[in-house]
């Protein structure tokens, strides 16, 4: 979401990323249209991108319309990629070693995944694996989870995320957005593939990480490219806690704000 940071944010992982070999860059602004400002620093990345835009359309504004996006762009245009290559959901403020693409990302084969670092309500959040199998998650909250692990934990082989029809949706309620788009692609922990277990001082490749909010005050900026932070959506508010909430809860608040709950075919047949 357009905020002062933002620009700090990708401009750092944009040159983390211009460090990878191979690689393709989808990016989706939060909002109805793509930014002049961005493109710019997208162009002069050199990276290899497709720039999108879209609103929350009555999701949470956790990204959930805007990852659903970019994989409607990569299902209309698999033939553009090779059905072994890897999609990695990649947030603009945290930080990533290079040794996560190359070491960790390059050598999945269908589902991998690994420690994240500082994931919000712990220092750590791993895989806890048994004879190279993931058999539990170390997690602060909820481990029992089939899926206890962040977004930024986990990688997947292409033709198996771009032959099915896993999003997120409002039925996602009372679950969490790892879960429950995990789980639509028929995994079980068996299939998943752990890697940095092995040692005894195991290495992080990937860290949640916070820009510190930037003094918003009206100020002349003298024609510098920064960007302001847009307000808050009152309905992101309300589902905050979405994870904490059933289904028909989201569809009394979507009710509320006369949102449709669309359907993802509907919204990306034509992407």
């Amino acid at each position: 979401m357009q905020r002062p940071e933002r620009l700090a944010d990708l401009t750092m992982l944009s040159q983390t990323l211009k460090q990878v070999e191979n690689i393709y860059w989808i990016v989706v602004e939060d909002g109805y249209y793509p930014k002049a400002i961005v493109k710019d620093l997208l162009d002069r990345s050199g990276i290899e991108y497709t720039y999108l835009a879209t609103p929350h359309l009555g999701l949470p504004c956790r990204g959930w319309a805007q990852r659903n996006l970019a994989l409607a762009f990569l299902r209309k245009n698999k033939n553009k990629f090779n059905k072994n290559d890897i999609i990695y959901f990649a947030d603009d403020d945290n930080g990533y070693d290079l040794r996560l693409f190359d070491e960790y990302i390059r050598n999945v084969r269908k589902a991998g995944v690994w420690a994240v670092g500082i994931p919000g309500n712990a220092l750590i959040e791993a895989p806890l694996v048994e004879n190279g199998k993931v058999v539990a998650w170390h997690s602060a909250y909820k481990p029992e989870r089939k899926f206890a692990i962040d977004m930024a934990g986990f990688a997947l082989n292409f033709k198996l995320v771009t032959n099915s029809s896993a999003a997120w949706s409002l039925k996602c309620a009372g679950n969490f957005p790892e879960n429950c788009f995990l789980n639509q692609l028929n995994l079980e922990r068996e299939d998943l593939e752990p890697f940095g277990y092995e040692s005894e001082t195991k290495p992080v490749y990937v860290w949640h990480r916070k820009t510190a909010p930037a003094n918003n005050e009206p100020f002349d900026l003298m024609g510098y490219q920064v960007e302001d932070r847009l307000p808050t959506n009152k309905q992101c508010k309300m589902y905050k806690n979405i994870h904490l909430m059933s289904y028909q809860q989201v569809k009394n608040v979507a009710n509320k704000f006369g949102v449709k709950e669309y359907d993802y075919n509907e919204l990306y047949g034509d992407v």
